[in-house]
C-alpha cells in the first residue's frame, strides 16, 4: 500500500541497514518507551535476524508486520537535500523508459517535499538532477 509519499512495506532483508540507522538515531529517545535493549540489538546482525525471523511469520501467517517507508521519489530527494555530499542514482530493473518512469517520479519528489524546483538544476540529457 502507497500514496505520494510513504508506503507499506512487509519486514525485508534490505532493511536492515535502514532499521539499525533508526534505532541507533533514537536510542536516547526510545529508551522511555522501549524495553531495555541488549547492545547486540543494535547491530547488523541482529537487525538481520529480527527481519528473517518476522519474514519467516509473515509467511506462515503468524504475525504482520509492516515498515513505513518514503515513495522512491520522495526518499531519493530528501536523501539529496538533507546531505551535502550525497548523492542518489536511481535504476529501474524491468523498464526502459526512465524519463517517463523514475525522472518523472523523482520531479513529483521535489514537489511533494514543497521544495522550489528552482533550487535543482534539472536536465534532460543527461536526466540529472543536481542541488
Amino acid at each position: 500500500m502507497q500514496n505520494k509519499y510513504i508506503q507499506l512495506v512487509p519486514a525485508n532483508l534490505s532493511l536492515a541497514n535502514q532499521l539499525l540507522d533508526y534505532y541507533v538515531r533514537n536510542r536516547k529517545f526510545l529508551e522511555a518507551f522501549e524495553p531495555i535493549r541488549s547492545e547486540e540489538f543494535f547491530s547488523l546482525e541482529y537487525q538481520r535476524e529480527a527481519l528473517k525471523k518476522e519474514i519467516f511469520e509473515y509467511k506462515e501467517k503468524i504475525t504482520f508486520r509492516f515498515y513505513i517507508t518514503l515513495t522512491a521519489g520522495v526518499r531519493g530527494i530528501y536523501q539529496l537535500v538533507n546531505d551535502a555530499s550525497g548523492s542518489v542514482v536511481v535504476l529501474r530493473k524491468r523498464h526502459n523508459k526512465l524519463r517517463k518512469t523514475v525522472y518523472k517520479e523523482m520531479l513529483r519528489g521535489i514537489n511533494r517535499l514543497g521544495i522550489n524546483k528552482k533550487n535543482f538544476e534539472i536536465t534532460k540529457s543527461p536526466m540529472e538532477i543536481t542541488y
